[in-house]
């Protein structure tokens, strides 16, 4: 059983998560991949906390590996 305080917590976690894939695009789009694939690492670590099925933990590991290969390969 949750208390209801840990419930509001967790939407918080979701909601800074939500916060860093949204920061990642935009950083993204900037140009900034290397703070792009550091906001994805920060996206998965709240999902990790919330999400009990893992699906958001999976679709945002994803991004971190494109962006992360992304980032090696164009910067050489």
């Amino acid at each position: 059983m949750m208390c209801e305080s840990t419930g509001v917590w967790m939407h918080v976690i979701a909601a800074a998560g939500n916060a860093f894939i949204q920061s990642a695009e935009i950083h993204g789009k900037a140009g900034n991949r290397h703070e792009a694939a550091t906001q994805f690492v920060d996206a998965a670590n709240c999902y990790k906390k919330t999400d009990t099925n893992g699906d958001l933990f999976d679709v945002c590991a994803v991004a971190y590996c494109v962006s992360t290969f992304w980032v090696k390969f164009t910067s050489m």
